[in-house]
């Protein structure tokens, strides 16, 4: 939690409308490090695209995964970040 605390306070301090911390649990033993959940990973949103992309040139690499469960009760939402176990 410490350190997905530290993502939502760097993500408002640049108004970027960040939800959280959550805490969640990974779906399989594979999961593990910075990882971006959405619904379909084969039809990545915009967003999400950008958003791996972007951490990517600062030198994190995120896995995107899909969501365990459905996410009819967040509409809107399109993809969350997951801090998962260290690899």
């Amino acid at each position: 939690m410490r350190f997905a605390a530290k993502f939502v306070k760097t993500f408002r301090d640049a108004g970027i409308n960040a939800i959280g911390p959550i805490p969640g649990y990974p779906s399989a033993e594979n999961q593990t490090g910075l990882m971006i959940g959405m619904k379909d990973i084969k039809n990545i949103p915009d967003d999400a695209a950008l958003f791996m992309t972007t951490m990517d040139k600062v030198g994190f690499t995120v896995t995107p995964v899909e969501w365990g469960t459905d996410d009819t009760n967040n509409p809107g939402i399109d993809f969350d970040l997951f801090i998962g176990p260290k690899p």
